[in-house]
């Protein structure tokens, strides 16, 4: 893996975050969803005030970034990830979280439910309550895998 191109990438993202990210926040999450230069990506931050999680505008730059980052691993032959969530603190602090599974059943507003329930623990609306099953299942087994 080209270690000197990924954080250069992620650099890129941080930077592209900070100048996107009001003055008040404490973390930043970001949702990337990437297939063949097509995909989603979604940011959103805590606002430092009153603590509430607030959708960041969209950055034609953060979904560029993510392109790159996706065909980093294209190109270098490494399991493709379907999606990338990126989590950065105030202090420029990062972890990046690569999901291999495929959801060929569910659409793209429910695997963002899905998402901010796993990541940012937003209760779904009721009529997406199904999701919590399936969030608590595929946590489980992700800490089974770390353990």
């Amino acid at each position: 893996m080209n270690s000197e191109k990924i954080e250069k990438i992620y650099n890129q993202i941080k930077e592209e975050l900070f100048d996107a990210a009001p003055e008040s926040w404490t973390d930043v999450y970001v949702y990337a969803k990437i297939e063949d230069e097509q995909g989603l990506v979604e940011s959103f931050y805590v606002d430092e005030k009153n603590g509430e999680m607030v959708q960041l505008e969209g950055s034609d730059n953060l979904f560029e970034l993510f392109c790159q980052y996706y065909d980093v691993y294209r190109e270098e032959a490494q399991e493709i990830w379907t999606v990338a969530t990126f989590i950065m603190n105030k202090d420029g602090e990062y972890n990046i979280k690569l999901d291999y599974k495929s959801r060929p059943n569910m659409d793209d507003v429910e695997q963002i439910i899905l998402w901010q329930y796993k990541h940012m623990e937003i209760m779904p609306e009721e009529e997406y309550n199904y999701l919590i099953e399936i969030a608590e299942e595929e946590l489980e087994e992700e800490n089974l895998n770390v353990n």
